[in-house]
């Protein structure tokens, strides 16, 4: 019969949902041999990394490696869409993410939604839905945001982990992978005027 299981996890070091991160960094081993798929545009890291991480396939593990300082007293997640998948069928691992804290404790709050088009009322995929700690309108020229995540095919988008306070929302059609609006020809922008605070999704509700 035709494989159609993806991978699975057999264990992660550090594991994940770490606390007190301080690894250079993190090996996640399989059941099979596998590969990595696109993981340049697959891989979403938030808060984003200055340089992105250096991946290497050693047979049935995947190391990660940090090419840059990771921030005191925060939670990162790393979500790598379908990046991972097998070697003989191509099976995807959908959606793994893996979470860990520099801190003592991490971070729990969320912020869902959906983008759609103003010219189209359509929903909008592939859109960088963007978090900033400051209310500053020039901020998507200048600055990368401290949390960001992309559209599924549906317009929906979850950001996850998130901690306490208020954030400037921006939503942002990137076409260079700038995590900028800096293409003013190619790239269409959108905002909230207030700011939003994350809120908290209890266990419970969860399940």
């Amino acid at each position: 019969d035709k494989d159609i299981i993806p991978p699975k996890i057999l264990r992660i070091e550090p594991k994940n949902q770490s606390t007190n991160f301080d690894a250079k960094s993190f090996i996640i081993s399989f059941d099979e041999y596998v590969q990595l798929n696109d993981i340049s545009t697959q891989l979403i890291v938030s808060p984003p990394l200055k340089t992105p991480p250096e991946f290497v396939v050693k047979g049935r593990n995947v190391v990660v490696k940090f090419n840059s300082e990771l921030l005191p007293n925060t939670t990162y997640t790393m979500n790598f869409g379908s990046a991972i998948r097998d070697i003989n069928e191509s099976n995807p691992l959908e959606n793994f993410t893996y979470v860990f804290s520099t801190g003592s404790f991490l971070d729990s709050l969320s912020l869902n939604g959906n983008v759609m088009s103003a010219l189209t009322m359509e929903n909008e995929k592939d859109v960088l839905v963007l978090l900033y700690q400051e209310n500053i309108d020039s901020l998507p020229f200048l600055k990368l945001p401290y949390y960001y995540a992309k559209t599924d095919a549906s317009g929906n988008f979850a950001l996850n982990n998130l901690k306490a306070g208020k954030f400037k929302v921006v939503a942002l059609k990137d076409q260079n992978s700038s995590f900028l609006y800096d293409d003013f020809d190619k790239e269409w922008i959108g905002f909230s005027d207030s700011l939003i605070s994350p809120y908290f999704i209890s266990k419970a509700k969860q399940e």
